[in-house]
């Protein structure tokens, strides 16, 4: 499977020029980095967002890795505005180092999901497997808590719409990418 599946409402996106991309090993705090004004919203105004679903395979247990939400109430992928700058691909990777503190290889699209934020907001979300290769220790949103889980628990602990179906994809993506 290619991880570069692009849906048509994402590859039809109206914007305008992208500003010049910023370094790769630069660091700078997620509000600095993050800023509304430069990331993309769909033809509807609905705000696009892009994320993860970081995993690791121990033997045949699949593991993945969630971060808590904003309010540290519940576990989520980690995701977040997808700026005009980058590949919704590329938005989710960031995404991933920046609020769970992991790098790797995307290797499947795991669909797209159009939501109403829980500030009452519509937002589209896009969301990719990540099998995850390195894990820091530290990272930009350190102050998330971040836990590794078998998938049926973090099935189980999901209460997030969108994301909870990614995390029902992730089994088969992951079978077909790795050939198990």
């Amino acid at each position: 499977r290619s991880s570069a599946i692009f849906s048509p409402r994402f590859s039809q996106v109206s914007m305008a020029e992208p500003p010049a991309p910023s370094h790769a090993h630069q660091h700078h705090s997620h509000a600095e980095h993050n800023p509304r004004q430069h990331q993309r919203y769909a033809p509807s105004g609905a705000r696009m967002v892009v994320g993860c679903v970081p995993y690791r395979v121990h033997g045949s247990e699949l593991h993945v890795l969630l971060v808590s939400g904003a309010q540290g109430k519940d576990w989520i992928v980690p995701k977040g505005g997808w700026e005009l700058h980058e590949t919704a691909e590329q938005g989710a990777l960031r995404e991933a180092r920046e609020e769970a503190g992991v790098n790797g290889q995307a290797t499947a699209h795991l669909g797209e999901w159009t939501l109403v934020s829980p500030k009452g907001k519509p937002l589209v979300m896009s969301l990719y497997a990540l099998h995850v290769e390195v894990q820091h220790e530290a990272y930009d949103d350190g102050w998330r808590r971040r836990q590794w889980f078998p998938l049926e628990t973090a099935i189980e602990t999901c209460t997030r719409p969108g994301m909870c179906e990614a995390l029902q994809r992730l089994a088969g993506a992951v079978r077909d990418h790795h050939k198990m």
